[in-house]
């Protein structure tokens, strides 16, 4: 399974994916939407895991533009203040979990176990 974490914090990116490389995901990362779209087609990212705070955009303005683009992938939050977050617009755009920073190493390993079986039965 493929990786791709989207979060502003150097600090956070790096952690999530050692997380995930201990359980065999191969990982990739950015720090910005921007880049995100193109590293998901051209690298098969299986699974997102997305900061909800990352000026210039949040995270769900970003995966409302992955999903624009067709993108369905399975897609997890990760939130410093996960109250604030729009619950409605998480619904509505299929967001799996939202984990709050700083995450349990055992929700992270559980909540992307999950999202891999999602996508293993999406392909």
């Amino acid at each position: 399974m493929r990786l791709l974490v989207i979060d502003d914090e150097p600090a956070v990116r790096k952690s999530m994916q050692m997380i995930a490389a201990t359980d065999g995901w191969e990982t990739f990362a950015c720090d910005q939407f921007a880049n995100a779209e193109q590293m998901i087609r051209d690298n098969s990212i299986d699974v997102l895991l997305c900061d909800y705070r990352m000026p210039p955009i949040t995270g769900l303005e970003t995966i409302q533009q992955i999903r624009d683009a067709g993108l369905s992938l399975p897609v997890i939050m990760i939130s410093a203040n996960p109250v604030k977050i729009d619950r409605l617009a998480v619904r509505k755009l299929n967001v799996r979990e939202i984990l709050t920073k700083p995450p349990d190493v055992k929700d992270v390993r559980r909540v992307l176990a999950e999202a891999a079986a999602e996508a293993a039965r999406v392909q």
